[in-house]
């Protein structure tokens, strides 16, 4: 009942999917997806979380589970990497019918007196938006952030040309109305 509970992953016709570089709140944290990525082949997804801390709070650990439809399949999620400014997880034995995907990620901060303070989100993915890949293979530390920096820079690059060319329309439309 709890896997298939509306609660787990809500039931619609649309799949649901969090859209990437989306701002998604855990407590003093601000995440977005960089990227889902699968590779059918080795039954790996791996996704990178971009981080910003809104205080200085620190949490010690950050947990994660995923829940997987249609099967009930047991997936396991491996942080892969970490740092201030994002992470990698890789979700190990996941299905290959798989169609809908949530990603449970819990916050806990210890406390010094012996008690914990825990956040939690959940962030979606899909059979039809996560991107394929042939194959998913661990880096080491530098290759993350090299690929992370190029990958940021071409996103960059494609709002700059998006930008210039409605500064282009409405140069042209100042145009249009000036010669009138």
């Amino acid at each position: 009942f709890f896997f298939t509970s509306p609660y787990t992953m809500p039931k619609i016709k649309n799949y649901h999917y969090t859209k990437l570089n989306t701002d998604i709140t855990l407590d003093n944290y601000t995440l977005q997806i960089g990227r889902w990525e699968w590779a059918q082949e080795n039954n790996i997804m791996e996704v990178e979380l971009n981080l910003e801390k809104e205080n200085y709070t620190i949490f010690s650990t950050f947990k994660y589970s995923v829940n997987v439809r249609p099967t009930t399949q047991n997936c396991k999620v491996k942080q892969i990497y970490i740092d201030d400014n994002f992470l990698i997880l890789q979700i190990i034995n996941l299905p290959n019918d798989f169609t809908e995907l949530a990603l449970t990620i819990t916050a806990i901060q210890e406390n010094g007196d012996n008690s914990n303070n825990t956040s939690e989100c959940k962030v979606y993915t899909n059979c039809d938006k996560v991107v394929k890949v042939d194959k998913i293979k661990t880096l080491n530390k530098n290759d993350y952030i090299k690929n992370r920096l190029k990958r940021l820079i071409k996103e960059y690059n494609q709002e700059i040309q998006k930008t210039n060319e409605l500064i282009n329309k409405n140069n042209a439309e100042i145009d249009k109305l000036n010669g009138e």
